[in-house]
């Protein structure tokens, strides 16, 4: 984020999804400032000299019509005075590029958010890319993937600003939802697609109704604006195969995670209905009842044999585990 896109369409439409998230959760918004530069980001502000968006949200319009008028300061501390963003708080130290830095300036952003249900983060430019490492010059317009697991962490849920890169929305979208789901392990994505970006939900469990009530709110308020889907993330074996060939990963905390979550599907399109409780076979293991997709038989395996298994009714796969205590 720069104070030199205050006020731009995108502003108009970020603004009115953080009045929408603060009518439901707390809201800790770390705006991650990068100073301004010589580019032309940021003049898109032609919208408010019509009317045509203002039904979206007039009293957020008529506000930023009279900043417009009044003759535009480009500061996003303007919104944060204003009254119009309820019960948010906001954090605008500026981001630095220099790994120890940019650890110090994690800290206190952690700090800050405290007892926050959810925490938006506003890049400049999104989620982290391989062409920019920590620490190099740029990265501060960036969020490293570790960064948002320890807001998750201390119990967040997570919007995440992400531009849009030279792709396809439909490309992009999917690419970042796969990294999401390898660092998260969830399946259950909502994004937010708009002209030239994207707002990317991770959800902790204790706001899901919440959250809901707010895409709803969304997509009703923003229509032909804000574009709101609910996305599941289909390749979970695959996924979880690449996790386990990773060094210097907490493996095994990954891998159990992802398989052993109710509503778990793995590639032979077997689901996790609950853990019984019951011992397994294998050391350690408990036995979790699953039902297969195709022929809707459930049956028992040791949780380490969940993203392999196979229905031993139609596809071959070895006898499963009873799901009855013993007398």
């Amino acid at each position: 984020m720069k104070n030199q896109y205050f006020g731009d369409i995108n502003d108009y439409f970020k603004y009115g999804m953080l009045r929408a998230l603060g009518r439901e959760l707390s809201v800790a918004v770390i705006w991650m400032l990068t100073p301004d530069d010589a580019s032309r980001d940021g003049r898109k502000i032609q919208y408010l000299e019509s009317e045509g968006r203002r039904f979206h949200d007039p009293e957020l319009f008529d506000w930023l019509r009279s900043w417009k008028l009044a003759g535009a300061r480009r500061d996003v501390q303007l919104i944060e005075r204003s009254g119009l963003l309820p019960n948010c708080r906001f954090f605008g130290e500026m981001v630095p590029d220099d790994a120890g830095a940019r650890d110090a300036w994690l800290e206190r952003a952690l700090e800050f958010s405290r007892g926050a249900d959810l925490v938006f983060l506003d890049p400049d430019n999104g989620l982290q890319v391989k062409s920019t490492r920590p620490g190099s010059t740029g990265w501060a317009k960036f969020v490293a993937l570790g960064e948002l697991q320890r807001f998750y962490d201390a119990g967040h849920s997570l919007l995440v600003y992400q531009h849009m890169a030279r792709t396809t929305r439909r490309d992009l979208i999917r690419a970042r939802l796969r990294q999401l789901y390898e660092q998260f392990g969830l399946e259950h994505y909502t994004t937010f697609a708009s002209f030239d970006w994207i707002g990317l939900l991770v959800t902790n469990m204790g706001h899901r109704l919440e959250l809901s009530r707010v895409s709803r709110r969304i997509m009703l308020d923003w229509e032909t604006a804000i574009f709101v889907a609910n996305n599941v993330v289909i390749p979970v074996a695959a996924t979880a195969s690449e996790i386990m060939a990773r060094p210097g990963r907490a493996i095994r905390k990954q891998i159990d995670r992802l398989t052993t979550s109710a509503g778990f599907v793995n590639r032979n399109r077997q689901e996790v209905l609950r853990n019984t409780g019951l011992p397994g076979t294998d050391h350690g293991q408990s036995v979790y009842a699953i039902r297969c997709g195709e022929c809707r038989v459930e049956y028992g395996v040791n949780g380490s044999s969940i993203h392999q298994a196979k229905c031993p009714s139609c596809q071959g796969g070895a006898a499963g585990l009873s799901l009855a205590k013993a007398n």
